[in-house]
């Protein structure tokens, strides 16, 4: 398999995992029963805080990276593409 496909395979499951648990963060914990509340808070917090893909261009190749909104390093997916 691809190593970007890895990669959007990786970043999909992550981001669903987010969006199913601030959805069930909002019924249960917030008391929010509104669906179109939830949902408008969860996919918003989730297209936040998702990694994002970066290829970072070295001399010894390029570099897939996920890499989350905060912090300053990443995942190293694949040394060379």
């Amino acid at each position: 398999m691809n190593v970007r496909i890895k990669a959007y395979i990786t970043t999909f499951v992550i981001a669903v995992i987010m969006y199913f648990s601030v959805i069930l963060l909002l019924w249960f914990v917030f008391d929010i029963t509104n669906l179109t509340t939830a949902i408008i808070i969860s996919s918003g917090l989730t297209a936040f805080f998702s990694p994002q893909q970066q290829i970072i261009q070295k001399q010894s190749g390029n570099e897939l990276v996920l890499k989350w909104r905060f912090s300053k390093k990443g995942y190293l997916y694949k040394s060379k593409l």
